[in-house]
């Protein structure tokens, strides 16, 4: 349980700054520690001193009254951080892998290095009791040297494993069950260390060095490749008497009939802003229409194919399972039958052809159907040396639970979508 009131010398009247953490506790330090300590905290008291009210350092003001911020972590996190940039005793006490953890993460934050250098050093010497819990610390904050420590102590092991705090010895695939934020790229690149007995090639990386939002695929990442697809339909469309703007403020010309057929609810959109039109003022016959806006959440990558496929043929589509599957939400928003009948059908092809790929990009959106599909066409494939980008955006959770259906395809697997990062 946090403190609610902090410790000395965090509750001494003379600091001049006041710091308060994510659980309001309050720490009253002294700036220039921070500041010498954390450029990235030095930048935010001078902005905290530089609003109005605020009394600017000086010698001459000793009654001044303290400013404030206010952090992300919690009082636990912050009392630890702040100890160790304090010239004081630091603490004896054994912190644990999860506040290590979290101390390394604000310590990275904060580029506070005499803390990171400290903190590292400590999880590093922990590694041979506990390596996967230093491996998964160091994928989570993108540290190679700390991850590389923790594969390495694990492979005097004759089971890839880990132990916990009673020293009992934990599989890999009951550790990767509760770790969060270790994605399976992460979790893949250590099964491969861990075959090859650490005898890697010298460009191998346990971290994801290239990064990772975390958030599931983006189909923004194609560039420009879907809009190209289809450029030449909006080039040459004739007669159109709507605009659809997209959220990134690409204008698509378009015709209301053919759109209100295609979905009911572009139908009420277009008939609420056809109303709209006819209440702002009247207007003179001879007066020159002007052709309505019609403005889209989705963004222009996304809408130019989506609209497309309103019309009549049979465009390109991308070969994106990412764009396909965030295509066919869209299409389903706007209640669009055959459109959606038109982008199953090209997952389908697709993911039989990349049924890895399909696997993780299902499981990332949470469809448990596609995924199990996907899994099962898995069967006929060696995967075991088998990378796919899609990996960087779901957990390792879910890599793990394709290794068990994999293992036994013909008993019953849990597929327990909700698995987050």
């Amino acid at each position: 349980m946090p403190r609610l009131y902090p410790s000395a010398p965090f509750k001494e009247p003379f600091g001049d700054l006041i710091v308060t953490s994510a659980d309001a506790v309050e720490f009253q330090v002294y700036s220039q520690i921070l500041i010498t300590a954390s450029p990235v905290l030095g930048e935010r008291i001078a902005i905290a001193r530089s609003r109005p009210g605020s009394q600017s350092f000086s010698s001459e003001s000793d009654d001044r009254p303290p400013i404030h911020i206010t952090l992300t972590e919690d009082s636990n996190t912050l009392d630890g951080l702040f100890r160790l940039c304090y010239p004081i005793a630091k603490p004896e006490h054994a912190w644990s892998h999860r506040e290590l953890s979290l101390l390394l993460e604000a310590a990275l934050k904060y580029r506070m290095d005499w803390p990171v250098s400290l903190l590292v050093k400590k999880l590093i010497a922990s590694a041979a009791i506990r390596p996967l819990h230093v491996w998964a610390c160091g994928c989570r904050l993108g540290l190679e040297r700390v991850a590389r420590a923790g594969a390495e102590g694990a492979l005097h092991l004759t089971e890839l494993g880990t132990y916990n705090r009673m020293r009992e010895f934990v599989p890999v695939e009951e550790f990767v069950r509760d770790v969060h934020k270790v994605t399976a790229g992460d979790y893949f690149r250590l099964l491969d260390f861990y075959r090859q007995g650490g005898s890697v090639c010298a460009s191998f990386t346990l971290t994801n060095l290239a990064g990772s939002s975390g958030d599931g695929p983006s189909h923004g990442t194609y560039g420009d490749g879907a809009y190209t697809l289809v450029r030449g339909f909006y080039e040459t469309l004739l007669y159109h008497d709507i605009i659809c703007r997209s959220s990134d403020g690409r204008d698509f010309p378009l015709h209301k009939g053919l759109l209100c057929m295609c979905s009911p609810t572009l139908s009420d959109s277009i008939r609420e802003l056809s109303d709209g039109d006819l209440t702002n003022g009247d207007q003179s016959i001879s007066s020159c229409p002007t052709i309505p806006t019609l403005q889209l959440a989705e963004d222009g990558e996304l809408l130019a194919v989506l609209l497309r496929l309103c019309y009549p043929g049979e465009p390109a589509l991308p070969e994106s399972l990412s764009f396909l599957l965030a295509l066919q939400q869209a299409a389903e928003k706007y209640g669009m039958t055959r459109v959606v009948d038109q982008i199953r059908a090209r997952w389908e092809m697709l993911a039989k052809r990349s049924p890895l790929s399909a696997y993780f990009v299902a499981s990332g959106a949470n469809l448990h159907d596609e995924a199990k599909v996907a899994a099962k066409n898995t069967l006929h494939m060696d995967i075991s040396a088998q990378y796919v980008v899609e990996m960087e955006d779901v957990s390792a959770q879910i890599y793990q639970r394709l290794l068990n259906f994999r293992e036994r395809p013909g008993r019953r697997v849990a597929f327990d979508m909700n698995m987050t990062m």
